[in-house]
Order: C-alpha cells, then structure tokens, then sequence
C-alpha cells in the first residue's frame, strides 16, 4: 500500500481519504481510531455523567456485568469502550485494558504469571495469552 501525506498550514481542518481497492479489517480498525480520535470517554459516577481524560484512566476492566473506568462506570460493553481508547492502552486480557504510560513495572509471580503494576499501586493480572503481545509494545 502506498501512503502520501500533505502538510498544508492553510487547511481549515485536519482530513484523512482513502482510495482502496477492499476494505479491510484493519483499515477499519484505523478508520475508526481516526474518527474517535477524542482524548476523553464519558462514564457515569454517582448519578453524574462525567468526561475521563484518556490520559489520567489506569485501566478498563469488567465486573459484574459493568465495564468500569477506573472509578468511573460506562454503561455498554467493553469492546465499546476499547475503540475508544488511544495508542496509550494496551489490552491485558479478554474484559481488561491499562495505560501503560501509568506503568510502574512488571512483576513476576511464583506461579509464572505476570502482574503490571500501575503508578497508582493498582495491580493488573496479564492473561497469559496476551504475554507475548505486551513484550512486544514493551519492547522487551
């Protein structure tokens, strides 16, 4: 696939074409990354509905039938929120996604799985099937 880009200062808005002989699943993935390319998800705490800074979310996981945001619960399914989220979240498993820009460092258990420990404290299992991609994001 070739790609061009233009930069020109007089655009009033920033856009993205695409001349391609199919769709594909990853050049939808990338449309959609492109389309909600927002720095902020809308979750629910307390009766208010309140925007979270993608930048400042730990992570995304599931309970009880609830996706939650950190603190912050968003009423829909996870895979909802995973297309929303920016190139800073990696999926640590099936219903969890972290920040790993708020990585503090991997930990190494005695039964051979592996934890990511947040900033925060917080501490995310890794699905063992996901171990591999992790590394690779990681560079490690």
């Amino acid at each position: 696939m070739r790609v061009e880009v233009e930069i020109d200062s007089q655009l009033s808005e920033d856009w993205a074409g695409f001349h391609i002989q199919t769709l594909t699943t990853e050049l939808q993935q990338l449309i959609t990354s492109i389309e909600n390319n927002s720095q902020y998800i809308w979750g629910y705490r307390e009766q208010e509905i309140r925007p979270i800074n993608l930048n400042e979310l730990y992570q995304v996981y599931t309970e009880d039938d609830h996706v939650w945001l950190q603190l912050a619960e968003f009423k829909g399914r996870f895979y909802q929120v995973a297309v929303q989220l920016n190139q800073n979240f990696i999926v640590a498993g099936r219903d969890l996604a972290f920040n790993f820009q708020l990585m503090d460092h991997l930990e190494v258990n005695n039964n051979g799985t592996i934890d990511m420990l947040l900033k925060n404290q917080q501490r995310v299992p890794i699905s063992r099937g996901k171990v591999q991609e992790i590394k690779e994001r990681l560079d490690l």
